[in-house]
């Protein structure tokens, strides 16, 4: 059996050579390009491990750079809405869910001093009014933000561009499930004496 001799030569030049011998056969190896070649894979692993991460990672940054406009929009829309001082408004406010209850929208809610002041439905149920959640702008801020927050699967928010206050909320907590999506709808709002 053959032993493998490696010899390292240095010559009066930049390059130093290595000698491989392993029996009858042997190579020399500018040590200047193996080093590059080397320095190449290593080039070409980094960048293949970076693809890789980007890939992967891809989605998820996206979905982080759509959260944080979400949350800029929300704000900025919220600071409009702030800047008109309305407290006395009505506006339409449209919901469609399963809400295991008969919503009868739209249906015109009427708001003094911030707090609504007009019954919205007459019910004989003995459930929660399905409307209690959104019958201010600032609680359809409030359900908006906790959307977001909250990362469901789906958030669809449009705003007045005037006034601030949100005119459609779309939510749908899992995609795979039926059922479980609700639209919230707000418009023609308009200050009250």
């Amino acid at each position: 059996m053959s032993n493998l001799l490696i010899e390292y030569r240095s010559n009066k030049t930049a390059h130093e050579d290595i000698h491989f011998h392993l029996g009858e056969y042997s190579c020399i190896a500018d040590s200047y390009y193996l080093a590059n070649d080397i320095m190449n894979r290593k080039k070409q692993y980094i960048f293949a491990v970076g693809m890789v991460i980007v890939v992967f990672m891809l989605p998820r940054l996206k979905s982080l750079y759509v959260h944080w406009r979400m949350v800029g929009d929300l704000q900025q829309h919220r600071n409009l809405w702030s800047e008109q001082k309305l407290v006395n408004y009505n506006y339409a406010l449209d919901i469609v869910c399963e809400c295991g209850s008969n919503t009868n929208t739209p249906i015109i809610v009427q708001v003094r001093n911030g707090k609504r002041v007009s019954p919205l439905r007459r019910s004989t149920w003995r459930i929660p009014d399905p409307f209690d959640a959104y019958d201010t702008v600032e609680k359809l801020f409030q359900v908006t933000q906790d959307a977001i927050e909250s990362n469901v699967d789906s958030v669809i928010i449009k705003y007045d561009a005037t006034l601030g206050y949100p005119t459609q909320i779309s939510i749908d907590e899992n995609t795979e499930t039926v059922d479980d999506e609700i639209g919230i709808g707000a418009s023609k709002l308009h200050a009250a004496r």
